[in-house]
């Protein structure tokens, strides 16, 4: 975290303290799995894609939990199997505490990556992990709101962009730390810590 965002942490609370403001519950929560002041993300956009069972997601599938949002595609051939692979080896080491961790896989590629298609990529991983699409402009405002790329794919092009990396949330729906999906050690503490909220 830079000296300036810190300071501006610390100007809005006591801001909000002098106004008599209380501060938000994920705040006074405590930090863990936090690296710096949680960041909200806009999430009602993520309700509206649907998952590749057919049903959306809604908040009261997501509320009290932790969960993890990583985008990808089906047609990839390294990074999305890769980090899905890793994601698969994170739930199964947490047991049945990985019942408490939802991973929504968030395809940049809808129009290929409908519901069927993602459902039968997805059972070479932890069945846990729930595959998401919807329209183009459905998809991008996830992507927005989680500031990842997403680039339209030219018929043939194997070149899409994504990041590589694992948004872990905490119980409060607010982002506790991006994670690259090789840093495994990291994934895991950072699940650990989540859960133990």
């Amino acid at each position: 975290m830079t000296d300036r965002t810190l300071s501006t942490w610390i100007v809005r609370g006591a801001v909000m303290l002098a106004l008599g403001v209380s501060l938000p519950q994920a705040t006074q929560a405590g930090s863990a799995g936090h690296d710096r002041p949680p960041v909200g993300v806009a999430l009602d956009p993520l309700f509206q894609l649907m998952a590749h069972d057919g049903r959306p997601v809604t908040r009261s599938d997501l509320r009290g939990k932790p969960f993890v949002v990583l985008f990808g595609y089906t047609n990839c051939d390294d990074v999305c199997p890769t980090s899905l692979f890793e994601v698969s080896v994170l739930l199964s080491g947490l047991g049945s505490q990985g019942d408490r961790l939802p991973v929504l896989f968030v395809t940049v590629d809808p129009e290929h990556d409908t519901p069927e298609q993602l459902k039968t990529y997805l059972e070479a991983f932890d069945s846990r992990i729930i595959g998401l699409t919807g329209s183009r402009d459905q998809v991008a405002a996830v992507a927005a709101a989680f500031a990842a790329p997403l680039d339209k794919v030219q018929a043939g092009d194997e070149g899409k962009k994504h990041l590589s990396q694992l948004f872990f949330m905490d119980r409060y729906g607010l982002l506790a730390r991006p994670v690259n999906y090789t840093a495994t050690q990291t994934v895991g503490a950072v699940a650990k810590r989540l859960l133990a909220q």
